[in-house]
């Protein structure tokens, strides 16, 4: 009889994490909804292509290609030594060389951007997708990361080229941000950063549940138009990570609610449970940071289960964060 309880147990656990991690709805038929296959531009391939001795002028060809990267900077001086100095360097490089290893086949991410772009489409019908993507070295540029400027999307592939890296370890990125530098992180990094140009502005000076349903409303979004990618990447951790999370999400919730903190609005509060940390302080060992987007997460999944019928365009650009939390009816699950 022993036996057979723990496996009941084991079963248990594994069934409320599966169920926890699963999508509430179907892919839509998005079939006749025309978007232009995507095609990722690899600025970084035809920049270390171009020769030294002769650096004002391939740039200069290379310029109308690529008039965001270039510009007319190839009749400056000081910005040709500035770019022969980020050929040059070693950390470039490795990136360089990682990343044509790394993404040898770009083709599969253009085609789930493709998709993705579809069911953007089908969700936003306004929205315009980019008119241009880009890829390029950052020189690891985590602070900026992918961005989009005059409606081209830009992508610096050097900040998913695996966790294990050894690049990362040599410019000490913390160990917590590269377990999701990884190629299976990008394409949900880039669609979070489509999605946050359809949102209303961010409640900075909000309370607590207010940030949290925030974030929450991003990565529920995100699942929409990401149906079929795991859970633990839309919110950028680890497999484990995810599962610490489902487990402890009763416990998680009775200590936000208990220590009367939903409501507060101190930046330290707020930073402890949505800002980038290691580990959620004063949380057991297991906890990721960032717990309260994923709390945030639950919560606004608690409220399109209750609102089946609310367009996507309008949760995200809501700004009645407090509604949505008190609309939602959550209760963390046994």
């Amino acid at each position: 009889m022993k036996r057979i309880s723990v496996f009941l147990v084991t079963l248990l656990i594994i069934v409320e994490v599966s169920l926890s991690g699963c999508k509430q709805s179907k892919k839509p038929d998005v079939s006749h909804i025309h978007i232009k296959p995507i095609i990722i531009e690899r600025y970084e391939a035809d920049l270390f292509k171009v020769k030294a001795d002769s650096l004002a002028t391939e740039l200069k060809r290379l310029s109308a290609k690529y008039p965001l990267f270039i510009g007319e900077e190839y009749t400056n001086p000081a910005s040709l030594l500035q770019m022969k100095n980020y050929l040059n360097d070693p950390v470039i490089i490795e990136a360089y060389v990682k990343s044509t290893r790394v993404f040898a086949d770009i083709g599969p991410f253009e085609k789930q951007l493709t998709e993705a772009f579809r069911l953007l489409k089908y969700y936003f019908p306004e929205w315009t997708p980019p008119s241009k993507i880009y890829s390029y070295i950052s020189g690891y540029d985590i602070e900026n990361g992918i961005f989009i400027k005059d409606s081209v999307l830009v992508i610096p592939l050097d900040n998913y080229l695996g966790s294990d890296f050894s690049g990362y370890k040599s410019v000490h990125i913390p160990i917590y941000i590269t377990r999701r530098m990884t190629p299976d992180n990008l394409i949900p990094d880039i669609i979070k950063i489509i999605l946050s140009t359809q949102m209303a502005d961010y409640p900075d000076d909000g309370t607590l549940i207010e940030h949290m349903v925030a974030n929450g409303i991003l990565l529920a979004a995100t699942e929409k138009i990401l149906p079929e990618t795991p859970s633990h990447l839309l919110i950028g951790f680890t497999p484990e990570q995810y599962e610490w999370c489902v487990k402890n999400e009763k416990e998680m919730w009775a200590f936000l609610a208990g220590q009367n903190l939903l409501f507060n609005r101190e930046k330290g509060v707020i930073n402890k449970f949505i800002g980038e940390a290691p580990t959620t302080q004063g949380f057991p060992d297991g906890a990721p940071g960032r717990t309260g987007q994923y709390m945030g997460w639950q919560i606004v999944r608690a409220y399109l289960k209750k609102h089946p019928h609310e367009s996507l365009s309008q949760l995200i650009t809501s700004q009645d964060y407090k509604s949505i939390f008190d609309q939602s009816g959550y209760k963390p699950p046994r």
